[in-house]
């Protein structure tokens, strides 16, 4: 069931993204690391807490310019295969740091 619905999310997101005119697509926003994933985590969490996985965060890389949209659905779909794949009791912890000129974005888990 969790898979299906996993599939169907993923779809929906790409009705979306399809569904979005090409002139919208083009400007990038000044967007909140933490703030994507608290909305992100509203959504995904608590399937990760019936899980009993323990969740970390930390965003030294406060702000990026992007579009916001597809950073949350990004965001959304690497916290959501952490989920699915890490074993009850697990552990997930997301961080974004500074490379250079780019911003990095690491999702790591106690899964396989």
């Amino acid at each position: 069931m969790d898979r299906a619905s996993h599939l169907l999310d993923q779809l929906l997101d790409l009705a979306r993204i399809e569904s979005i005119p090409q002139e919208v697509r083009q400007p990038l926003d000044d967007v909140s690391v933490s703030d994507t994933y608290q909305g992100v985590m509203s959504d995904v969490g608590p399937r990760g807490k019936r899980k009993n996985i323990s969740f970390a965060a930390r965003f030294p890389a406060a702000r990026l310019r992007c579009h916001g949209f597809a950073f949350h659905l990004l965001l959304r779909n690497l916290l959501a295969n952490a989920i699915n794949y890490t074993p009850e009791g697990g552990r997930i912890e997301v961080s974004s740091t500074y490379d250079g000129g780019s911003v990095v974005i690491m999702v790591d888990d106690s899964g396989p």
